[in-house]
């Protein structure tokens, strides 16, 4: 059935411009469904792409044994990008190096001081003069690893309170990693753990638990303050 009788009642011109319209139409349905289906494809590609969290959690969880008998239960996992010198191990491990410098220090400052107090007492009894001798000899040794780690010390605080301040380098991402393990003595506290992977999120450059990661933390803001102190002091 058609509305005119008559077919051939539209003049021609009208009758190419309603056949070029439903061609139009036609095209434009058939781009509509090729975006469609782009869009359906992409969509399938993201929900099948785990997100970094879950690829963080999947390589941790690979690098870890877990004892026979025991359950590995993944709290939480968080992930962010790293830099340095915040997340940078290398500076972690200077750091520890100019702390333990430190505890040498003050543990020669005390055998030294000492040292002082039996040489006090002894260097006038003729009969332990050679063991005061020996003292005096021990303390001047003493002395002088003393100089010797206070220049060393000086010259690693400043060069840490440098890098400290330093620009901040893309360096990887960061996970902080939170774990319980099951046993048959019961479930363990949960434990919380630094993880450093590298750019493609593939590999484990460094690990630690969460305290010490807290504790270089505490020293690089303790460092950031330091410089600024120091530069106040000489009027930069």
């Amino acid at each position: 059935m058609y509305l005119f009788e008559n077919r051939h009642f539209f003049p021609t011109s009208l009758k190419s411009f309603f056949c070029y319209q439903r061609k139009d139409f036609v095209k434009n349905e058939m781009v509509m469904k090729k975006i469609m289906l782009s869009v359906c494809a992409l969509f399938m590609i993201v929900a099948c792409t785990n997100s970094p969290a879950q690829k963080a959690e999947a390589l941790i969880k690979s690098s870890k044994t877990i004892a026979k008998g025991t359950t590995y239960e993944v709290i939480q996992t968080t992930v962010d990008s790293a830099f340095t010198p915040q997340d940078d191990p290398d500076f972690f491990k200077q750091m520890e190096e100019a702390t333990q410098m430190n505890e040498r220090y003050n543990a020669l400052q005390k055998e030294f001081s000492e040292l002082e107090d039996s040489i006090a007492k002894i260097s006038k009894l003729p009969e332990l003069k050679k063991e005061c001798e020996d003292l005096i000899q021990k303390q001047k040794n003493i002395d002088w690893e003393i100089g010797l780690i206070k220049d060393k010390g000086h010259e690693k605080y400043t060069q840490l309170m440098e890098i400290a301040v330093s620009e901040p380098r893309f360096i990887g991402f960061k996970a902080m990693h939170t774990y319980r393990i099951h046993n048959e003595a019961g479930s363990t506290l949960p434990i919380t753990e630094f993880y450093l992977l590298d750019t493609e999120m593939t590999q484990i450059k460094y690990s630690c638990d969460s305290i010490y990661y807290a504790e270089a933390q505490e020293g690089i803001h303790n460092l950031v303050i330091a410089k600024a102190i120091k530069d106040d002091r000489e009027g930069k």
